[in-house]
Formats: structure tokens, sequence, C-alpha cells
């Protein structure tokens, strides 16, 4: 478990799609919980 999937976690649990693309200041697309997925065990 990382970082990265703790914060995936918040965000679907907000309704945020983990996925969701932010950019940078160079205009590249990043996934706003930077690859992390959700904790599903935490969700059940």
């Amino acid at each position: 478990m990382h970082i990265r999937d703790i914060c995936a976690t918040i965000y679907h649990l907000l309704g945020i799609d983990p996925e969701m693309p932010v950019y940078d200041r160079a205009n590249r697309p990043i996934a706003v919980a930077q690859g992390g997925r959700a904790i599903k065990e935490i969700l059940a």
C-alpha cells in the first residue's frame, strides 16, 4: 500500500475519479491520484 492508494481511496469516497487528469505547468495530463488505486478492503 502506498500513499497514492490512500489518496485514491479518499478521492473515490468524495466522488472524484482517481484517474481524472489534472494538468501540470507544461500542460501535461497527470492522474489526480498519481496512479494510486482505491483500497477495496476499506470500502467493503
